[in-house]
């Protein structure tokens, strides 16, 4: 019986294939915990967005026309929604101006401070972020079609909002960019 043992050169070998092996499956692990972290971010910036275009759509939809002296709607930053008009871009179109359904002043519009979206209320004088703290808006436009463009123009509003999103955090984080138009529901037609 020979009993023979392992040698130097053979222990060398099994020790470096084994981390080899080690370091392949630990750098496979890794990878696929940073994906998940991306996949989970993506997600939530998704829902986020999905948020924030149904928030604003919902307010926007449901707008009034502003039947009242023009000084009784203004924005906080100073403009006033002109009489018989829906809408007004303020915030050099980084916000809008509008009566909601309840006949009240408001104006959504982005803060660049804090990199979020907020509603101002006029009968209380209170914003309100409407946006996580845990993503950034890069960008937010609005861009307004058949409202105040002289000399008399006469098709429905329809406003487009374009907006770009951020995850906060540290690593590779997500960004996305939503355009969507939405148009008045009540026309509110004289005749």
């Amino acid at each position: 019986m020979s009993s023979r043992g392992l040698t130097l050169i053979e222990l060398i070998v099994a020790v470096t294939l084994f981390s080899i092996i080690i370091v392949v499956i630990f750098s496979i692990f890794v990878s696929s915990v940073k994906l998940q972290r991306y996949s989970l971010s993506y997600q939530y910036l998704l829902d986020q967005g999905s948020y924030v275009m149904e928030y604003t759509s919902r307010f926007i939809r449901m707008a009034k026309k502003n039947k009242d002296t023009p000084t009784t709607c203004c924005s906080s930053s100073g403009p006033c929604l002109a009489m018989n008009a829906n809408y007004l871009l303020t915030r050099s179109g980084n916000g809008l101006l509008f009566r909601n359904y309840e006949n009240n002043c408001r104006e959504i519009y982005y803060d660049a401070t804090n990199k979020r979206l907020k509603l101002w209320e006029a009968e209380t004088a209170k914003e309100y972020f409407f946006t996580s703290p845990k993503i950034q808006i890069a960008s937010f436009k609005i861009n307004l079609v058949g409202e105040n463009q002289p000399p008399a123009d006469t098709r429905q509003p329809r406003v487009t909002i374009f907006l770009e999103m951020q995850s906060v955090g540290q690593g590779s984080q997500p960004k996305i960019q939503l355009q969507t138009t939405f148009s008045q529901r009540d026309l509110d037609v004289e005749e």
